[in-house]
């Protein structure tokens, strides 16, 4: 699969908009005790439903 779009200087190759009043969309990374967070401070970690794989 490969993508349809680039982006170049003029800016992103997709916008994501709030369809009811046309502003952008934002997303924010939340921690329940601190608030937002920088993608430096966060990990992925195997979550309980993980299993290992067999090769």
């Amino acid at each position: 699969m490969e993508d349809r779009w680039v982006a170049d200087l003029a800016g992103p190759a997709v916008q994501i908009m709030h369809a009811g009043c046309g502003a952008p969309v934002t997303v924010a990374i939340r921690c329940e005790q601190h608030g937002q967070l920088g993608m430096g401070e966060i990990q992925a970690l195997p979550g309980p439903g993980a299993k290992k794989r067999n090769a």
